[in-house]
């Protein structure tokens, strides 16, 4: 019981310092959208090439994490369904870190995708800081509808 609590703390501490990772990464990222808001400039290209530096190493930390981790748990495996009903809250507690760590991991996925959007934006020539309203779209038998409703009469 006490190798297996031990590995559920080893587990615990990649995992934090996957988060930790991770948390910085969203802020580069999170910063990013504000500079790309900005034109483009020597000084902004210059913090970019920093930055993007930053976040290389950080994102090497999170796949060494990630890597050992995985072999940990591989190796683990075994053991965790058997202890899984006789310690089911060091187990949950476990997931529950696990779940923190993947919203996090969306969080970023999502900042990174607006930040590619103001990039296209931006190299298509299109101004950054008025995005574009979503086009919406009705469906056929709405429009034929109210093309129904207010059609002139004799027309």
């Amino acid at each position: 019981m006490d190798s297996f609590a031990t590995e559920i703390r080893v587990l615990r501490d990649l995992l934090d310092k996957k988060q930790g990772a991770l948390s910085q990464i969203l802020a580069i990222c999170e910063n990013q959208e504000t500079l790309y808001m900005h034109p483009p400039s020597p000084e902004r290209t210059e913090f970019s090439k920093e930055i993007a530096v930053k976040k290389q190493r950080l994102i090497e930390i999170v796949l060494e994490c990630d890597d050992v981790f995985q072999s940990i748990f591989t190796r683990l495996k075994p053991i965790f369904e058997a202890e899984a009903e006789k310690q089911p809250a060091l187990i949950s507690a476990l997931q529950a870190r696990i779940r923190e760590v993947m919203e996090m991991d969306v969080k970023i996925r999502a900042q990174e995708e607006r930040n590619k959007q103001l990039l296209a934006a931006e190299s298509n020539g299109r101004s950054i800081a008025t995005p574009q309203p979503p086009v919406v779209t009705k469906p056929r038998s709405y429009v034929l509808d109210q093309y129904a409703k207010h059609k002139r009469p004799g027309s």
